[in-house]
């Protein structure tokens, strides 16, 4: 398989674990939120139990194949939980900008009637995505890199 190939792959199988991590967290911010539970907190909750998840999962799926060195330890998790936490400091500034200025009432969008709670809903999945797409960039940067260990392997992932 060319590495154009394998790369291609790789995203698909880490927006597979993104779409169940982001179905785990949506599914607990509704819940929470239909609690009564802060929409900041329950966003928080939401997000580091789909972290977690997301986590666990791509080590041992996504990247467990092309990085047999990226084993699951506390630090990798730590630093991983680090840098998707900027990641949801994105969504959480988009989050407070999308309500800031479009604050979530009833709204009407051509006859169609939107409920407050549905509007938080879609204000998490718009911030969600965006935050999304930073944390794949940054995590496969940084930690599922694969660490080259001579020139077999450069010649390797070049075919």
């Amino acid at each position: 398989m060319k590495k154009k190939d394998k790369n291609f792959f790789i995203f698909l199988l880490y927006s597979l674990i993104g779409t169940l991590a982001f179905l785990i967290n949506i599914s607990i911010f509704t819940f929470l939120s239909w609690l009564g539970l802060n929409i900041y907190i329950s966003n928080g909750v939401a997000f580091y139990t789909g972290l977690t998840f997301s986590y666990l999962a791509n080590s041992k799926i996504t990247f467990k194949k092309e990085h047999l060195e990226n084993k699951i330890t506390i630090k990798r998790w730590l630093f991983y939980c680090l840098i998707c936490t900027i990641g949801w400091s994105v969504n959480f500034l988009i989050l407070n900008i999308l309500i800031y200025f479009n604050k979530p009432a009833d709204i009407n969008f051509s006859n169609i009637l939107i409920k407050q709670h549905t509007v938080k809903i879609i204000y998490n999945t718009i911030s969600g995505a965006i935050g999304g797409i930073f944390n794949y960039i940054v995590v496969k940067n940084f930690i599922f890199k694969k660490k080259i260990k001579n020139q077999e392997e450069v010649d390797k992932w070049k075919n």
